[in-house]
């Protein structure tokens, strides 16, 4: 009976074969199809939105390209951070639990110059937003949120407990922390999550108003730099070393 790491490297190097004749195969199937209309040897295609090159594939500004066989980098950058929302959309939390609202009943601000939100109250609707900015959020704009908690802790002092819109009970016993949730980075809709994602608010020390400060629209210049990826590759089979093991 062949060992079990002689049968997998018999067959990691048989499907090593058929990968790279189908790649082959279709590669040559492609080009075929579309010609490279600039006779440039360098270039395998060539498209208005992209161009194809033994080495790299360029598109605009992005350029990905392939060092070695085990090396590629590329020096894409998401246009993320320059579509970013002014209009964000919350709602807060007890207990990372989703228990301040109906289920796709949230508050929403639109971040305008300000530095702060405006007072919202745990577990009252706020008044729907219905424009839509006019402009993008800059990134890295610091923000506070602040949600007045009185009605709940005013439950904790007079009843152990507070009672949900849903019907379900918090007891101040089981009482960890308030949370914010959202749509918007850093914000999250992973209630599980918030407290590992730091996404606790903390008390003001004024009439039961608690406040978090993030940053909004998040960016890091040297995040978006030229990435590298490598890989390290299984090598094939010698085959003297196979037919040793078989003898």
């Amino acid at each position: 009976m062949f060992p079990a790491r002689l049968i997998f490297l018999i067959l990691h190097d048989i499907l090593y074969f058929m990968l790279k004749n189908i790649l082959f195969i279709t590669l040559g199937t492609f080009f075929s199809c579309h010609p490279n209309k600039n006779m440039n040897q360098d270039i395998l295609y060539s498209s208005d939105a992209y161009t194809i090159y033994k080495d790299k594939v360029i598109q605009g500004n992005n350029i990905a390209t392939v060092h070695s066989p085990i090396h590629i980098s590329s020096n894409y950058k998401s246009p993320a951070s320059e579509n970013y929302s002014r209009l964000i959309t919350f709602k807060f939390s007890i207990n990372e639990k989703d228990n301040e609202l109906p289920v796709g009943v949230d508050h929403q601000v639109i971040i305008g110059e300000e530095k702060e939100s405006p007072v919202y109250k745990f577990g009252e609707v706020s008044a729907k937003i219905d424009k839509s900015p006019d402009s993008f959020l800059p990134p890295n704009h610091e923000y506070t949120f602040r949600v007045d908690m009185s009605a709940v802790i005013k439950q904790f002092e007079e009843k152990g407990y507070y009672q949900a819109y849903d019907g379900s009970k918090v007891a101040i016993s089981d009482f960890k922390g308030f949370y914010i949730a959202g749509a918007s980075l850093p914000l999250s809709w992973d209630f599980v999550g918030l407290d590992e994602k730091g996404l606790k608010l903390i008390d003001s020390g004024k009439d039961n108003i608690y406040t978090i400060t993030l940053t909004m629209n998040p960016y890091d210049e040297k995040a978006t730099a030229e990435n590298h990826w490598h890989k390290t590759l299984i090598p094939l089979i010698n085959h003297n070393t196979l037919l040793n093991s078989l003898s």
